[in-house]
């Protein structure tokens, strides 16, 4: 981590001291630190380090790479009727973050779009009130309408999705006309309004590599460090599975839990074609090799010394790292309607609903006991290309 990263983390814990804790248990792992509850044999597991609060399905792109909207998206094919419906309230929501409080865990909010939910700088100000840790994912479209209200809110962290320097990225983020340009404007107030009222949230954008902009990744670091000067730049592999992938995960996902994995669906692909890999491979080097004014961040597998892009496309079972995926012990996603998914990717598994019982009840419950048991003997099929196998892979 830079200097200059590590203040801006800094001005967190001097704006709230309390939400120290919360930072050390993200760090470090907490309880969760060398799988002391993945051994356990009962399926029983400490709170959460991360609940991921999705605010609403409802989004103004259609990315080429997401499940949800993309061209292979689960939503973008489905009849307006069948569609999951946005049911919680603020209030649910508010009992939610007093119950959740007290073990500190850090809150992100997620979509489809956050910013289209009008209430989401209340839920924030309860989060902040109570002393969490806070981020959102958003394409910033809309956010130079309310860059004020973000800071004020008191979220830390704002994560952007920006996937090529001009209008590249329209084609791989379609669905709205001059949506670069609103992303761009949305940025730009936002780091204006932190610097006029204090300097947080703060800033990552986040960049999907895609057979579209993998050879304007290093144009794209540049543009990043000469026009916007975010504190990090997020780069990151698209999560897919193939038909044949997909077909085994659906048969587990049946005859294990009795549900159809519907959410992996808006991931498949016929083929992953369309990658030259020396050129990624160059651009990587390149980014890589220069120092940047903001913080660069390559997630996993991305960072490890032994990645090769040919594999990880066209041997799409092949594993980058070892053993099971932590997400279960160590994540939830709430849902909109209140349901509560443990796996780190898409909430195929729900295992109950906050507004039938407490959180506690539901991740210490009979659901999510059983789906630990199974991914303790096993990966589902899916996993290999998921970037949640990574997420928690330090606390093993």
């Amino acid at each position: 981590m830079s200097v200059a990263y590590e203040k801006k983390i800094v001005r967190i814990l001097l704006r709230d001291p309390l939400k120290l804790k919360g930072m050390w248990r993200l760090k470090t792992g907490g309880e969760h630190k060398r799988g002391k509850y993945y051994l356990r044999k009962d399926g029983f597991s400490a709170p959460p380090i991360t609940i991921a609060i999705r605010l609403t399905y409802q989004c103004n792109l259609r990315c080429l790479a997401c499940g949800q909207w993309g061209e292979h998206g689960t939503f973008i094919r489905s009849s307006p009727e069948t569609l999951p419906k946005d049911g919680l309230g603020l209030k649910e929501m508010e009992g939610l973050i007093k119950e959740v409080a007290p073990f500190r865990p850090f809150i992100y909010f997620t979509g489809g779009e956050p910013l289209l939910r009008r209430d989401i700088f209340e839920v924030i100000r309860c989060l902040s009130a109570h002393h969490l840790i806070t981020s959102m994912t958003s394409n910033a479209t809309r956010l130079s309408e309310c860059a004020g209200d973000v800071v004020d809110s008191g979220l830390d962290y704002f994560y952007c999705s920006l996937d090529a320097p001009d209008q590249l990225n329209d084609v791989i983020r379609p669905g709205e006309p001059g949506a670069f340009e609103k992303t761009l404007d949305g940025l730009k107030a936002l780091l204006e309004a932190r610097r006029q009222k204090g300097g947080l949230p703060l800033v990552q954008v986040q960049t999907v590599i895609v057979k579209e902009n993998q050879d304007r990744l290093y144009e794209m670091a540049r543009f990043l460090d000469q026009h916007i000067c975010p504190d990090v730049w997020g780069l990151q592999l698209k999560v897919f599975t193939t038909p044949e992938v997909y077909k085994r995960a659906e048969e587990v996902f049946k005859k294990e839990f009795g549900v159809t994995p519907l959410y992996w669906k808006g991931f498949m692909q016929e083929n992953t074609n369309g990658f030259d890999y020396k050129v990624l491979a160059e651009e990587l080097r390149r980014i890589k090799a220069k120092r940047w004014g903001f913080k660069l961040r390559l997630y996993s597998p991305l960072d490890l010394p032994d990645f090769n892009a040919r594999t990880y496309f066209e041997e799409p079972q092949k594993l980058f790292v070892d053993g099971p995926c932590m997400y279960p012990w160590a994540f939830a996603q709430i849902q909109p309607d209140g349901g509560v998914a443990i796996c780190g990717s898409q909430p195929d598994v729900i295992i109950g609903n906050i507004k039938e019982e407490s959180f506690m009840d539901i991740w210490n419950g009979e659901r999510a006991i059983k789906f630990r048991h199974y991914i303790q003997k096993d990966n589902l099929p899916v996993c290999s290309r998921c970037f949640g196998l990574h997420g928690f892979s330090g606390y093993k």
